[in-house]
Order: C-alpha cells, then structure tokens, then sequence
C-alpha cells in the first residue's frame, strides 16, 4: 500500500533528480553563496535548499539544507 508519506518521499526524490541534472548540464546555474569556497545554492523545495560546487569539471553536492534549521548553524569548509 502506498501511503502518503512514500508518495511525498517519491516526489522529493524526483524533485531532488530533476534539479541534480539541471545542475549537471548548467552547473553556473545557480547563485555563488561563497565565493571563496564557490558554494552556490539551489532552492529544491520551500523547506529545502541544495548547496554544490564544482571542482575540476565535477559537481560536489556539499549538503541539503532544512531552511526551518537555524542559519547559524550552515557551515562549509
């Protein structure tokens, strides 16, 4: 049986698919948030936001990030 939960599960992922190939074929996409560590950042869902960068032609997803978390808290090295 499916339930709602899977079904919400499924479209994340697919979301989450979607966005990665997007990121792949246009990697400059999206805005730098870091220039000094070139992190640039993703919205994937109104709660959620991918962080990536590209190093040597290879794309890094760094984290993906609960927007409902504190800011403070989001750390890159």
């Amino acid at each position: 049986m499916i339930t709602f939960v899977k079904i919400g599960a499924i479209r994340f992922l697919d979301n989450l698919s979607y966005l990665i190939k997007k990121i792949e074929n246009t990697p400059d996409r999206y805005p730098v948030i870091n220039k000094d560590l070139n992190v640039r950042k993703c919205v994937l869902t109104k709660q959620n936001t991918l962080f990536y960068r590209v190093i040597n032609n290879k794309i890094e997803i760094l984290r993906v990030y609960d927007t409902r978390q504190d800011p403070k808290k989001l750390k890159f090295s």
